[in-house]
């Protein structure tokens, strides 16, 4: 649409972010409590929101232009609010504190193609769209958040996976997938070759099983306080910022896995090597027992 003549975000003629918090909450009527809740800057027009309850965590609001369907801009506070169930973009208009020009929801979308808990490897059966697959009783930020920031790739409070050709530590510039919509949904069958063509595929079912030992293990014990990894322990004990790198078709090896594992409070890392014994080569990151071994060994 047409840009605006003169700039608004200048002339300062919007409401403030407390105000359109407290629009969003009303409008959508989120568990939200902002009473006595204060701004905090985080960078030019993006505020955190200190002090509130009912959110996992603190709420953000970003100014900024959204395209209508007339294909106009409005200026709009992006309120994002993360409560479990639901993890809100809302667009609050930013004149008008009762006019929500849209709302995303983040989680009732994350889906992932995957071979679900319980099949030990492709042999036992089919591979199923599952939507939401966390429990939020042990991963209560979902898988695709840390608290801080909210992704929209194989990355979260408990691990972060990505593509591994070279067998390098620089994991962090690696590739990931990152789908439109959180549809981690991609093609996979086990006589696929090379295995380069279906590596969305192999770090996604990586992802899953990962977090999936991270969910039941915490059942079991593995929590905060016996040092199991995430990136934010929320006030729970032990030591943070530790999640779980998950190096999909490692090229550092063949034929085997491996999970390094140091003291509380340093990232664990794990590598899924491809077998090439096998004729098409077979991807570790498929074969949940092995996955579930090296994450033992955590």
């Amino acid at each position: 649409g047409p840009a605006p003549s003169s700039n608004p975000m200048v002339k300062r003629d919007f409401i403030d972010p407390m105000q359109a918090l407290h629009g969003v909450r009303k409008a959508l009527n989120l568990p939200i409590k902002a009473d006595g809740a204060h701004v905090e800057d985080m960078s030019e027009h993006k505020v955190m929101f200190k002090g509130t309850s009912g959110a996992l965590s603190d709420p953000t609001a970003k100014l900024c232009y959204m395209a209508k369907e007339d294909g106009s801009l409005a200026l709009t506070w992006r309120v994002e609010t993360d409560i479990g169930d639901n993890w809100l973009l809302s667009y609050m208009d930013a004149k008008e504190s009762s006019k929500v020009h849209n709302v995303v929801d983040y989680v009732a979308h994350a889906t992932f193609q995957v071979y679900k808990w319980g099949l030990a490897d492709p042999t036992e059966g089919k591979r199923e769209i599952l939507t939401n697959p966390w429990n939020l009783k042990t991963s209560p930020l979902t898988w695709l958040s840390d608290g801080q920031n909210n992704f929209t790739a194989t990355r979260g409070n408990n691990a972060i996976a990505q593509y591994n050709p070279d067998g390098g530590n620089d994991y962090e510039n690696n590739y990931r997938p990152s789908p439109k919509n959180l549809k981690f949904e991609y093609p996979y069958s086990p006589d696929m070759n090379p295995p380069k063509t279906y590596i969305d595929a192999s770090v996604t079912e990586l992802f899953y099983t990962s977090n999936v030992c991270h969910d039941l293990y915490y059942m079991l014990g593995f929590n905060e306080k016996a040092g199991n990894f995430q990136v934010n322990n929320r006030g729970q004990g032990g030591k943070g910022n530790d999640y779980v790198i998950l190096n999909a078709q490692d090229g550092s090896g063949t034929n085997n896995a491996n999970f390094a594992t140091p003291p509380d409070g340093q990232p664990g890392r794990m590598r899924a090597y491809i077998w090439t014994r096998a004729n098409p080569p077979r991807d570790a990151s498929f074969e949940a027992g092995t996955i579930i071994h090296e994450y033992t060994h955590g």
